[in-house]
């Protein structure tokens, strides 16, 4: 099992929810409305840095991770170069406990 942390800013946060749907994930929590600073740049929700961030949590089977992350990859290289949206999917190793 996996559990996924993909942060995006928040333009195309349902663009990653129609991925996650498209998958059939089981489930994930939802974070709208966060800030902050990282290497694609600052999303800091005031007029001097404008922008905020969504951040998902799902569990899931490895093979599903490793699918839901290749077809974030094809959404990502769907823009055009310049354009490319803020996107990051970091993966940890996961046990359902309770």
């Amino acid at each position: 099992m996996k559990m996924l942390m993909i942060v995006c800013e928040t333009g195309i946060d349902y663009r990653v929810v129609k991925v996650l749907d498209e998958v059939h994930v089981p489930g994930y929590t939802r974070y709208s409305g966060v800030s902050g600073v990282g290497e694609t740049g600052r999303r800091l929700g005031s007029p001097i840095m404008p922008g905020q961030n969504t951040v998902f949590l799902s569990v899931m089977p490895d093979e599903m991770a490793q699918q839901v992350t290749e077809k974030l990859k094809q959404l990502v290289d769907s823009f055009e170069e310049r354009r490319k949206p803020a996107l990051r999917v970091f993966a940890m190793p996961a046990e359902i406990m309770l």
